[in-house]
């Protein structure tokens, strides 16, 4: 069995939806090769879409009982843990994997992230250094280092650190957002709106960054182009099925530039400008 292919065949049904299908393959690589903790990782997944949490984490045990120091279930299940507020666990289990797998930036990542909630920002800072030192291509780490320094105040080193990022991933939409962010934070609009139109040349399908425009539109009173902004991040969520594009909405002015006239709308859409 060649279990790269079937791997790739599994996530594919589940990227589509077919969980029944993806778990099914995942469940004969285990029997194949229970060392292996790649169809461990996708059974997890497939629990936890469908909100078992128990049987994901059975699976989580029974994973690291044939891969007790795979970096990927550790982290993977740490970050399961913490979404349900159990911080302390999480902790422990990224210590472990960090501690077995020190070049595994994902997990100094997750700790990181664990820290920074938890208040801990230097250790946080620490835990992003340590993630790229043990792997300077993830750009990952370069980016929520450069959030941490964002919130931080050190402006020039999160610009550095962004820049980093892009440099090893230019197609980064999260980078370019995070530092759009910072720009627009700073008074600094068109250095925003380049950093965002970059991120839009790589993927102009993508709804949030058809609202930063839109916000960046409206701090300069450009309230038209605000409007066009926003309405063409409405199209795309329309074809994409976004839903969650209308629940950024409210924090943006610009849903009162929009157009009323709603002829050009989707009509299961039309109801949120009518009030």
């Amino acid at each position: 069995m060649n279990t790269d292919i079937w791997c790739y065949k599994a996530k594919q049904e589940f990227i589509k939806g077919n969980f029944t299908g993806a778990q099914r393959i995942y469940r004969q690589l285990i029997d194949y090769n229970p060392c292996d903790g790649r169809p461990w990782l996708g059974l997890t997944r497939i629990h936890q879409k469908r909100s078992e949490t128990e049987l994901a984490e059975k699976a989580f045990k029974d994973g690291l009982y044939y891969n007790p120091k795979n970096p990927y279930l550790l982290q993977a299940w740490a970050v399961m843990l913490e979404r349900q507020g159990k911080l302390e666990q999480a902790m422990t289990l990224l210590t472990t994997s960090v501690k077995n797998n020190p070049k595994h930036a994902a997990s100094w990542v997750a700790m990181g992230k664990l820290l920074t909630r938890k208040g801990n920002v230097e250790e946080a800072k620490f835990c992003y250094q340590s993630a790229v030192e043990g792997d300077p291509s993830s750009y990952v780490a370069f980016q929520a280092w450069g959030v941490l320094e964002s919130e931080s105040g050190n402006i020039q080193k999160a610009r550095d650190l962004f820049q980093s990022a892009l440099n090893i991933s230019s197609n980064s939409l999260h980078t370019y957002q995070a530092w759009a962010t910072l720009e627009r934070t700073q008074g600094n609009l068109d250095i925003a709106e380049k950093l965002i139109r970059q991120a839009l040349n790589a993927r102009p399908e993508n709804t949030r960054c058809r609202v930063s425009l839109a916000e960046i539109y409206e701090m300069r009173g450009e309230f038209e182009d605000a409007r066009k902004a926003f309405h063409e991040g409405m199209v795309y969520a329309d074809q994409s099925g976004d839903a969650g594009f209308y629940q950024v909405r409210s924090r943006v002015k610009t849903t009162f530039y929009v157009h009323i006239n709603c002829q050009n709308m989707p009509s299961k859409m039309s109801f949120i400008y009518q009030s």
